[in-house]
């Protein structure tokens, strides 16, 4: 099981503009990568890979933009991340198009 989570781990790191606040909520799995830290998988990592999991599976679903239509662009800060929207209106609704999120040193 444990093997197999890290592999998963690694591909949803592949996936994180799909997820609203990508960074934010990896945040306890990201930790475990930086130098010098022991590699332990407590609960709080294996909720936080269970969440990701969620999203990742669940909508919204992402839509390809349209080109001549204007973009909505999202912004939000803090001292410990950054974070973005890209989106559009189509058809009446603003439909997602990507996420962006970094968490700080």
């Amino acid at each position: 099981m444990f093997t197999s989570s890290v592999v998963s781990w690694a591909l949803c790191t592949y996936y994180w503009k799909f997820v609203k606040d990508f960074s934010t909520i990896a945040r306890p799995l990201h930790k475990l990568t930086e130098a010098k830290q022991k590699f332990i998988w407590t609960n709080e990592c294996n909720n936080t890979f269970n969440k990701l999991k969620e999203a990742l599976t669940s909508a919204p679903i992402l839509a390809y933009p349209e080109t001549g239509k204007q973009f909505i662009l999202d912004t939000d800060a803090s001292c410990e991340s950054i974070g973005a929207v890209l989106s559009q209106e189509i058809d009446g609704q603003e439909r997602i198009i990507t996420y962006f999120s970094k968490c700080l040193p």
